[in-house]
């Protein structure tokens, strides 16, 4: 079995990256996690169909933390359109089995053989997508 926390996680987990809030967002969703607690909200500002800006707040276990720092990342700066190439991507990599096609989300297998975390690895990625269909992104 692999090593859930890998040196990443905790790095991310105990210092993320664009944990704040975003105050000129055009963008926002809260999601949570029934199962465990955890809480994350994405926060984006938008402008012509990129995403300029990503942030993320919330109260979560290490995984959701740090794969929330993570995407706020890799999303940072890219069309809307991309995002949800990403997005869709995600749960594919989070599985065993799953295919991605995306190199940059090789770091969701941690949760592969986990199976009670991976939605903890996927909650940023619903909220980013949620917060993206409630706008005109």
């Amino acid at each position: 079995m692999s090593d859930l926390y890998e040196p990443w996680v905790i790095e991310h987990s105990q210092s993320p990256h664009n944990h704040r809030e975003l105050p000129d967002c055009t963008h926002s969703c809260r999601k949570s996690n029934a199962l465990c607690g955890d809480r994350i909200a994405v926060h984006l500002r938008v402008t012509h169909g990129i995403i300029e800006e990503a942030t993320f707040q919330g109260r979560a276990c290490a995984v959701a933390i740090a794969t929330s720092s993570r995407l706020t990342q890799h999303i940072g700066g890219i069309e809307v359109a991309q995002a949800r190439v990403l997005a869709a991507a995600a749960e594919g990599a989070t599985t065993a089995g799953g295919t991605h096609t995306e190199s940059e989300l090789d770091y969701l297998r941690v949760v592969r053989e986990h199976t009670s975390r991976q939605k903890c690895a996927l909650l940023a990625w619903e909220a980013l997508l949620s917060a993206l269909d409630q706008g005109d992104a």
